[in-house]
């Protein structure tokens, strides 16, 4: 929050409210955009960690933990995470068999 007020600092009052005003309705999910907004980056990270570049360690198990209280709230986004975390268990299995070789 201390970095969004330093980059609203130079606008006017009322565009400076908005913005915080967003930003509380997007972190506390009290719109149905803020409710997909906020889920769709969760998945994304998810989808990061199953499809970027990890340590040879990366524990998968935190892609199917991560992120649940904001995929849950739409139909949309348990289908988007239903989607990802099989991917995520694809890797997983895939990750073993490396390991096991």
């Amino acid at each position: 929050m201390a970095d969004l007020r330093v980059l609203c600092a130079v606008l006017p009052e009322d565009l400076s409210s908005e913005i915080f005003e967003l930003w509380d309705e997007y972190t506390k999910g009290r719109s149905p955009e803020a409710i997909l907004a906020k889920g769709f980056d969760k998945i994304e990270t998810i989808l990061q960690h199953v499809k970027g570049t990890n340590a040879p360690d990366f524990d998968f198990e935190f892609n199917l933990e991560y992120g649940w209280e904001r995929t849950e709230r739409h139909p949309l986004l348990k289908a988007l995470r239903a989607l990802s975390d099989n991917i995520t268990k694809s890797q997983m299995t895939s990750q073993a068999d490396k390991t096991m070789t």
